[in-house]
């Protein structure tokens, strides 16, 4: 059991410094692999993680999100977690899984072939629908925001990202408990991983310079295909 901590804290960590970095990724990066140690630690305690570390965030990067564009996220992000949780109590998680993976991999491929998305109305509120689906289903929200954001400056991206992860994912956490799935168990797992979330952040300011000097919207698509491929690799597994 100790051992399991160990390693949940360590996972917790090392997601934590990437997202203190890009802006998004604990959750891409963490749920597949502490779904590995325990199935129950997704998506409720990779939720609650994934809270502690962007109230941290919002508070650092505060002068550089963008309102706009996380008022109509947000907009999108509420139905779309209810849709979210819907799914979850009416498919399997591998159908589930399996389909989120190829929605987000079709986004990657047309970034790749030179599709702009442009952080604006109508791309903010259907990313903020597919997100609160993702976040829900699979713990992992970010990638449909973070690819509108991917050219904007990396602290832009990761102040407004945190701001609209710290509300969206209170909600999606409501979400995943309505439908039975945050007991007493996930309440444990969730206490275990915040100690590796906060060194995380404290170590993302280490990596931090980096990313402001331009590796941002490779990260993204990057992050991203990774995430859609571990999800599909665990659902067909």
């Amino acid at each position: 059991m100790v051992g399991e901590l160990l390693l949940v804290a360590l996972i917790a960590a090392l997601a934590a410094a990437i997202q203190g970095a890009l802006g998004f990724g604990f959750s891409l990066l963490a749920a597949p692999l502490l779904a590995l140690v325990d199935p129950q630690l997704v998506p409720g305690p990779v939720l609650v993680g994934l809270l502690t570390l962007t109230t941290m965030m919002t508070a650092r990067e505060r002068g550089a999100v963008d309102g706009t564009g996380v008022a109509w996220v947000l907009v999108g992000r509420v139905p779309g977690a209810a849709v979210g949780a819907l799914a979850l109590a009416l498919l399997t998680q591998q159908a589930l899984s399996i389909t989120l993976a190829v929605v987000v991999l079709a986004a990657v491929a047309l970034s790749v072939a030179g599709l702009q998305l442009v952080p604006q109305r109508g791309t903010l509120l259907g990313a903020g629908v597919v997100s609160g689906v993702m976040e829900v289903a699979a713990s992992i929200g970010g990638p449909p925001v973070a690819l509108v954001y991917r050219r904007a400056a990396a602290p832009v991206v990761r102040g407004t990202l945190s701001v609209i992860f710290m509300v969206g994912v209170t909600v999606s956490l409501i979400g995943v408990a309505s439908v039975g799935r945050f007991g007493a168990t996930e309440l444990r797992w969730s206490l275990a991983l915040i100690p590796g979330v906060v060194v995380g952040f404290v170590a993302s300011a280490l990596l931090r310079p980096a990313v402001d000097r331009g590796l941002l919207a490779p990260a993204v698509l990057v992050l991203s295909a990774i995430s859609a491929i571990a999800v599909l690799v665990q659902a067909l597994w």
